[in-house]
Parts: C-alpha cells; sequence; structure tokens
C-alpha cells in the first residue's frame, strides 16, 4: 500500500519544489495530458471538429 511521504513546509521553497518535480505521479499525469493532447491534434488535423467532437 501506497503511504504518504512527509511533505517539506512552505518555509522551505527548495524542498518544496523539489518534491514537485521528483513526484513520479505527476510526471505520468504530464505524460498522459501530452499524449492525449498529441492525439487529439492528429485527429483535428485530418477532421473538422464538428465530426471529431463526439469520438471524445
Amino acid at each position: 500500500m501506497l503511504t504518504p511521504a512527509a511533505f517539506p513546509s512552505i518555509g522551505e521553497p527548495t524542498a518544496l519544489l523539489w518534491a514537485f518535480l521528483s513526484n513520479v505521479y505527476l510526471w505520468g499525469g504530464v505524460a498522459c495530458y501530452a499524449i492525449g493532447m498529441l492525439f487529439w491534434l492528429a485527429v483535428l488535423s485530418t477532421n473538422e471538429a464538428s465530426v471529431a467532437y463526439p469520438m471524445l
């Protein structure tokens, strides 16, 4: 089971920034968003938006 890690306090901005940038789940979410966006742009480059939107 996953347990939450100790979160750095707001008074330590570099530690807080490092905690965000080293988060695997954050980068996984960014990767999923980027793949979805590229897929959507590929669909829109071949179809009109009125045809492509119902495929969403």
